[in-house]
């Protein structure tokens, strides 16, 4: 769901950059702030995930970006679209961690793959 906002926030950011109808601009506005609030809400559940020891989630690089990007993203200064832009590298470090996702697939219950 995440690697999912992270694709339609770098959508949304290239179609900021030509013009669109008032309408489309509101649309566009709500998804960017409901995006916003799924990332706010994935660092609250990592930080919560920390238990009594919420400063280990600064531990992870990936984390510490995330954060940064959300903290610009709130703040409305600096280079907050460049950054949202550069999350879509998370979507390779999906790639580099596919040898695990294929532990996880091959595990999955086979009665859900005929669902999918």
């Amino acid at each position: 769901m995440i690697l999912f906002c992270i694709l339609v926030a770098a959508v949304l950011i290239g179609m900021g950059t030509y013009r669109h109808a008032e309408t489309t601009v509101d649309v566009m506005t709500a998804v960017d702030t409901l995006i916003l609030y799924i990332f706010t809400a994935e660092i609250l559940v990592k930080l919560l995930a920390q238990g009594r020891q919420p400063w280990l989630y600064f531990k992870s690089g990936w984390n510490v970006f995330d954060f940064l990007v959300v903290a610009f993203c709130y703040i409305g200064t600096g280079p907050s679209a460049v950054l949202r832009l550069l999350r879509l590298l998370r979507v390779l470090k999906l790639f580099s961690n596919l040898r695990q996702l294929q532990i996880i697939l091959q595990r999955w219950p086979r009665g859900w793959n005929r669902s999918l």
